[in-house]
């Protein structure tokens, strides 16, 4: 609108003198802006085309090529070449980059490419295209990375190769820290990322090493050297025998709670008694002894550990921690009330315990003359617990008979007595410091014990042995019997099948 604006004027002034003068000037600068305008239309990109001079990939898109086609090309060229997937103490893992997850991104670059010079203000888009015909814009080329095929390799790699950190214990003997140990691990997201940075490498071949992490362990030996462990947060102690046939499971004891004395569970922390026992094998420092397994006692490898776990959960529930996981026997133990036993099988049933404290707590375990013993340790103790235990219910027990060719005629073994069934209502109240209490209430169910009688071939179990009791005592058997048709058995108790007795159907603790 300017240009005619000016002639419009100019003829105005046709009559002065100066006109024509004015009139050429103003022609000679309307010619320059012309040139100046197509030349600068001349800079942008031309409809369908990449700006000139862009470069993909740092080279330039070649005479009588198209973008995407160069973009294709250079894609296959890339995804052509091989990795070499190395893995520490293990040979290296050959693959290629599509096995690996890794997939060109035809459209996106192509879009990256087509927007230089095209997006932004004029005086902008101008200024893209002069530094794309100077060589000084470059579009790499986009990929898309699956990330679970690499990942899935350095896992399955991970389960043999990574160790763990072991924290700092507390040595009690000594009242000094145990150094800790730092773990390894491959690095399962530092492998991805060195996989990105090699898409954008020139090498045919690919190396593509695995980056191993130092990890530090949650608790260092400096932590401990400030640790106030002066109140008695929770304790729980119970007894073993030790001669004759129980010194195995008295050493496994004594060995499963050392793997436990000097523990540091900071706030909030949890812990697994399986974890930190570790597994139950003689290669570990277990023995074979007596354990109760699916309601009968078998000897195996281990036996004893449940107790150990027992007396820890003991002592954490009436120390007011949180019971995380954690199963009742399949019968009441001797050793300890019902209701605050705790079975552990290794790899499948656990103890987790947490600490719910604003402070970190020390375990301390203690066998000594048939006797173990837990306290756990803090610079206070935050609550006061009670726990009531009641049996509401209780189920009959079954018999089951097994024939032994090598028993004479009227000569019975029970191999282990029956037990009846307990539900037991569990009351746990934690009365805090400040005044302010919370009541927990759970129920554990302890199914009947099997009575188990090895009896000599041709004996009849309705006649020959005694009845099931029942409820009250009676017996399962109501008909009534003349006792002198029974015949006289001699009944045998196996050494292995002593069981506990029904604890009392109701009992308090509080933890003083």
């Amino acid at each position: 609108m300017l240009f005619p604006a000016l002639i419009f004027h100019g003829s105005t002034m046709a009559s002065s003198s100066f006109a024509p003068a004015v009139i050429g000037s103003l022609l000679v600068m309307a010619t320059g802006m012309a040139s100046l305008s197509a030349g600068i239309w001349f800079l942008l990109p031309k409809n369908g085309y990449a700006a000139e001079g862009v470069r993909i990939e740092g080279k330039k898109i070649p005479p009588n090529t198209t973008a995407e086609q160069y973009i294709r090309e250079l894609a296959q060229q890339k995804m052509a070449r091989t990795v070499a997937l190395q893995i520490p103490n293990a040979s290296d893992s050959p693959c290629s980059l599509e096995q690996l997850g890794v997939r060109p991104d035809i459209q996106t670059t192509m879009r990256r490419v087509m927007q230089v010079g095209r997006q932004g203000s004029l005086a902008y888009r101008i200024a893209e295209s002069w530094r794309a015909r100077r060589a000084e814009i470059n579009v790499p080329l986009s990929f898309h990375v699956d990330a679970d095929p690499l990942l899935q390799q350095v896992i399955e790699a991970k389960q043999k190769w990574d160790y763990p950190s072991t924290p700092a214990r507390y040595d009690f003997h000594t009242q000094s820290a145990l150094p800790h140990k730092n773990g390894k691990a491959l690095d399962s997201y530092g492998a991805l990322d060195r996989l990105y940075d090699s898409l954008r490498s020139e090498e045919n071949a690919i190396d593509l090493p695995v980056p191993v992490a130092e990890v530090p362990p949650v608790v260092t030996a400096n932590y401990l050297d400030h640790l106030d462990m002066s109140q008695r947060v929770g304790h729980f102690e119970t007894r073993f025998a030790t001669a004759g046939g129980q010194a195995n499971r008295a050493q496994n004891i004594a060995t499963a709670a050392a793997r436990l004395d000097g523990i540091v569970m900071l706030p909030g922390q949890v812990i697994s008694f399986n974890q930190l026992v570790g597994h139950r094998t003689m290669d570990n420092g277990f023995q074979k002894a007596w354990e109760i397994f699916k309601g009968e006692m078998v000897e195996g490898v281990g036996g004893g550990t449940c107790q150990v776990a027992s007396t820890l959960h003991a002592a954490a529930y009436l120390g007011g921690l949180d019971i995380v996981e954690r199963s009742p026997h399949s019968r009441p133990s001797g050793y300890i009330d019902i209701g605050l036993d705790a079975t552990v099988v290794d790899g499948l049933v656990d103890l987790k315990l947490r600490n719910p404290f604003l402070f970190p707590v020390v375990l301390h375990s203690v066998v000594n003359q048939g006797q173990i013993t837990f306290e756990i340790l803090g610079e206070q103790r935050p609550v006061r617990v009670t726990f009531r235990g009641e049996v509401i219910s209780t189920q009959r027990y079954k018999r089951k008979v097994q024939e032994a060719s090598w028993l004479t005629e009227g000569r019975v073994l029970r191999k282990q007595r029956g037990i009846r069934g307990f539900t037991v209502r569990k009351v746990r109240l934690i009365r805090a410091r400040d005044g302010q209490q919370r009541e927990e209430v759970t129920r554990d169910f302890y199914p009947p014990t099997t009575e188990i009688f090895l009896v000599p071939p041709g004996t009849d179990p309705e006649k020959d042995l005694p009845p099931l009791p029942q409820e009250g005592g009676k017996a399962q058997d109501d008909t009534d019997r003349d006792s002198s048709e029974r015949p006289k058995l001699e009944i045998e108790n196996a050494p292995s099948a002593r069981a506990p007795a029904p604890t009392p159907s109701h009992h308090v603790f509080i933890d003083r």
